[in-house]
């Protein structure tokens, strides 16, 4: 949970490109009602799954949010959700249409295990991300990035917003969110 100043750092980074929109991949698996807060929330959203889910599924599955920066949604999930992982942070050029985005992310919800099989891929989740991410070569780099100018996510503890900026070789930029980080849930 982060207190007003730390919400206001992040918030401030996530936000600060003008004609841009701000993501979220979020884990219906890690946030609590998740579903019933986007069909509450105004914001555009829609699962990365395909198809009819059974409520279990849906109610686990990852979810692309179009954050509105005033949003009350926007705010519980960077207040509520900071150290819970529940997802990452996307910053895109305002030009890319919702459903472009769609289809990016879902590009990466399977991949090939060494032994080659398919396996779901939970790139969504922040403590894989961030250890996925500076493995990647420069043509993976493109890849991952497509659109995106940037990812954010929660550090190891929380205390930091990793900002990953595309560029061919992994360029983190750490912003300490201070004391306002509390224990997580």
């Amino acid at each position: 949970m982060l207190d007003e100043p730390a919400f206001k750092t992040l918030h401030e980074v996530l936000f600060r490109h003008r004609r841009s929109h701000v993501y979220a991949v979020l884990d219906g698996a890690s946030v609590p009602d998740l579903v019933p807060r986007l069909a509450a929330g105004k914001q555009a959203n829609c699962c990365l799954f395909s198809g009819d889910l059974s409520p279990d599924l849906a109610a686990a599955a990852p979810y692309l949010v179009q954050l509105d920066p005033a949003a009350a949604l926007t705010r519980a999930l960077l207040t509520e959700g900071w150290r819970g992982h529940w997802g990452i942070y996307a910053c895109v050029d305002d030009r890319v249409p919702f459903m472009d985005m769609r289809r990016h992310f879902r590009r990466f919800l399977m991949v090939r295990s060494p032994e080659g099989e398919s396996v779901y891929f939970r790139f969504y989740d922040p403590r894989v991300f961030r250890v996925y991410l500076p493995t990647c070569n420069e043509k993976e780099m493109e890849h991952v990035y497509g659109p995106v100018k940037f990812f954010g996510l929660e550090d190891a503890d929380g205390s930091v917003l990793r900002v990953w900026k595309h560029t061919l070789s992994p360029r983190v930029e750490k912003i300490p969110l201070g004391a306002g980080v509390g224990a997580g849930r």
